[in-house]
């Protein structure tokens, strides 16, 4: 049998200086894996002061899988996602130092579940030719499929970087 795809979208999108927003609907009709769904997102990026930039995003998705007698079949089922990121950048010394935090989180609903979240630090200088850098990621990140099967990681990133421009 010979795949078949079908698409349906809807959706609006908004712009107001530095905030974007979008919500869209979604109608996937293929015979592997049909779905529909609502998707929503919201960013913000901007400067808030002359040596301050900010930027964040947030994302909603709600998706709904039917039942499928393809490839063996696939029950239907739902899944949800649900992630936001921001980070916020500071200038000192007319831009020779910066600094930078941020952090992300993710959780995912559907056939597996997992959830993670990350945060990291950066600091950068720059003094004449030289660049000195360092910073640190923290991410934590869980799974877990049914009763048989969790995981669980913890990565931690540390760096300290000396540049030298020669010439």
């Amino acid at each position: 049998m010979k795949d078949s795809l079908w698409i349906t979208s809807a959706g609006l999108s908004l712009f107001r200086g530095p905030l974007r927003a979008r919500l869209e609907y979604d109608d996937v009709r293929w015979t592997i894996s049909p779905w529909h769904g609502w998707r929503a997102d919201l960013q913000v990026v901007s400067p808030i002061g002359p040596s301050t930039n900010v930027n964040g995003t947030a994302t909603w998705q709600d998706r709904h899988f039917t039942e499928t007698a393809e490839n063996g079949g696939v029950p239907a089922y739902t899944e949800k996602v649900v992630s936001a990121s921001g980070n916020i950048q500071q200038f000192f010394f007319s831009h020779t130092l910066s600094f930078s935090c941020g952090g992300s989180y993710s959780r995912y609903e559907g056939l597996a579940d997992s959830e993670s979240y990350s945060l990291n630090a950066a600091l950068s200088w720059r003094i004449g030719k030289l660049d000195v850098s360092g910073g640190a990621n923290y991410t934590s990140a869980n799974s877990r499929y049914g009763a048989a099967y969790a995981s669980r990681n913890v990565h931690e990133y540390y760096y300290l970087r000396l540049k030298r421009i020669l010439f």
